[in-house]
């Protein structure tokens, strides 16, 4: 896949649009994109193509509860990565009690079972299935 076609190839694989999706069907979605197509340019031993899951309370008021999933992609020969990211935003309420912001990891094809494994436990992604969210946004960007 040309790494600047990463979210239509992503929106390609949806069966709905992206402000209908559940936490758990689009998080779903970018583990199978991820683990059935490469892109071209990067070198996934190198991290070079990596998952990365994230949740907390965001640090701004009003504070609201997130869950993110976010491919970053690292192009040979470029400092900077390209990242691929679904986030779902709630009413801060909607977050489990005592809920710590944290991340996980998939840095390799091989590992999509290990992390779906994860993410069939996380309390974050249940508290994000039972809620309603404010927004659902994907976007495509270079960081610097």
């Amino acid at each position: 896949m040309n790494l600047k076609q990463a979210e239509a190839e992503f929106r390609k694989n949806l069966d709905c649009p992206v402000n209908k999706l559940t936490a758990s069907k689009g998080i779903a979605a970018m583990v199978a994109f991820y683990a059935s197509q490469r892109a071209k340019n990067v070198v996934v031993e190198d991290d070079g193509d990596m998952l990365l899951f994230e949740w907390g309370i965001t640090p701004v008021e009003p504070e609201e509860f997130y869950v993110n999933i976010r491919r970053q992609f690292f192009r040979t020969g470029h400092d900077e990565p390209y990242h691929l990211s679904l986030s779902f935003s709630f009413p801060a309420t909607a977050a489990p009690a005592n809920l710590k912001s944290g991340n996980r990891w998939c840095r390799r094809p091989e590992g999509v079972a290990e992390f779906q494994s994860f993410l069939s436990l996380s309390s974050a992604l249940a508290a994000a299935d039972a809620a309603l969210p404010l927004r659902v946004e994907l976007e495509f960007f270079e960081l610097g």
